[in-house]
């Protein structure tokens, strides 16, 4: 039985502007998630009763920071824009549908993996 040792990268296209953009992704596996979304949930009290307070928009920009590897991404001039993690941040605030669709994607491969896995 072969098993997964390692994250491996993988390459996923967004379409824009009728053409395709090809980023290379990681997938999160299942524990990294939790970790991420435990990270960034709080309880607050209210009436007297401990309620979850999910901070969505930082789950999705560590999300972007962990999966996303490399992009094509360039700014209004052209220019390359450096794959770091605050240029992740940034494009996730401006551009939520793009980041939104490269996490989609990557998370298709990483359950795809998991029902491979799970097969064997």
């Amino acid at each position: 039985m072969k098993i997964r040792t390692q994250r491996k990268e993988h390459v996923v296209t967004v379409e824009r502007d009728g053409q395709e953009w090809p980023f290379s992704v990681s997938p999160l596996d299942p524990a990294e998630e939790a970790e991420i979304r435990k990270k960034h949930t709080s309880y607050v009290r209210i009436s007297g009763q401990l309620l979850p307070e999910v901070d969505f928009a930082e789950i999705k920009i560590e999300k972007a920071q962990s999966v996303i590897r490399s992009w094509p991404c360039v700014d209004e001039n052209d220019q390359e824009i450096p794959c770091s993690d605050e240029k992740k941040r940034e494009a996730w605030l401006l551009n939520p549908d793009l980041i939104d669709e490269v996490l989609r994607k990557a998370g298709e491969i990483g359950a795809g993996r998991a029902a491979e896995e799970k097969k064997t």
